[in-house]
C-alpha cells in the first residue's frame, strides 16, 4: 500500500477525524474484499450493498449460450462477452456483479449469473472493441437470458459501428492530406 502523505491542519482534533475516517476506510475495503461477492453485515447491522446476489426466482426465459472471456486493462482486468471478431479485434460487453458504475448511472440487469458464481450479473452499458491481443486465451462458457442477450448485442453493435466510423475518418483524412 503506499504511503500516505502527513496530514497538513492545524489541529489534533482534524488530525484524529482523519485518522479515523482512514481506519474507517481501509476495514471496509477489508470486508469487500474478504466476502467477495455475498452481501455481509457490518457492526452496526446495515448491509453491505455492494453486491446483489442471486435471488432464488425461476427465470422463464430461454438462455443463450454466450462465450466470455477476460479483458486485460489497467485493472486487472474483468470479464468481456464477445460478440463478434473482425480484422483483429473483438466487440464485447463488459460484465460485473455490480448494479452501478461511476457517477451512479446503472448497469444493464441481466436477471442471472452469466458465469454461473451465484452472483448477478449486470452488463455494462458501452460496449468496447479491442484488439484480440487485449483478451486473455482462456475461454469462458456462459448463459445469458435472451433479453439480456438482445440489449448486449445493441451495445457491443454501436461500439462496432463507432469504431469503424472513426477508423475511417482517420483514414479519409490521411486521403486528404496526400
Amino acid at each position: 500500500m503506499a504511503k500516505r502523505k502527513p496530514f497538513k491542519c492545524k489541529s489534533e482534533k482534524q488530525k484524529k477525524a482523519i485518522r479515523a475516517n482512514y481506519a474507517r476506510m481501509a476495514k471496509k475495503a477489508k470486508e469487500n474484499r474478504s466476502h467477495n461477492g455475498v452481501k455481509s453485515t457490518n457492526q452496526q447491522g446495515s448491509v453491505n450493498s455492494d453486491f446483489v446476489p442471486l435471488k432464488p426466482e425461476v427465470i422463464n426465459e430461454p438462455l443463450v449460450p454466450v462465450t466470455v472471456k477476460k479483458r486485460n486493462d489497467n485493472n486487472d482486468g474483468h470479464f468481456h462477452v464477445i460478440f463478434d471478431t473482425f480484422e483483429e479485434h473483438h466487440s464485447s460487453v463488459g460484465i460485473t456483479k455490480r448494479p452501478k458504475k461511476g457517477k451512479n448511472s446503472p448497469n444493464y440487469d441481466c436477471k442471472n449469473s452469466i458465469l454461473g458464481n451465484n452472483v448477478r450479473s449486470f452488463a455494462r452499458r458501452q460496449g468496447t472493441v479491442a484488439p484480440v491481443s487485449t483478451y486473455s486465451e482462456n475461454t469462458y462458457s456462459g448463459n445469458m437470458t435472451e433479453t439480456a442477450y438482445n440489449q448486449a448485442k445493441i451495445y457491443a453493435e454501436r461500439a462496432k459501428e463507432k469504431f469503424l466510423a472513426k477508423r475511417d475518418n482517420k483514414n479519409a483524412k490521411k486521403q486528404q492530406k496526400k
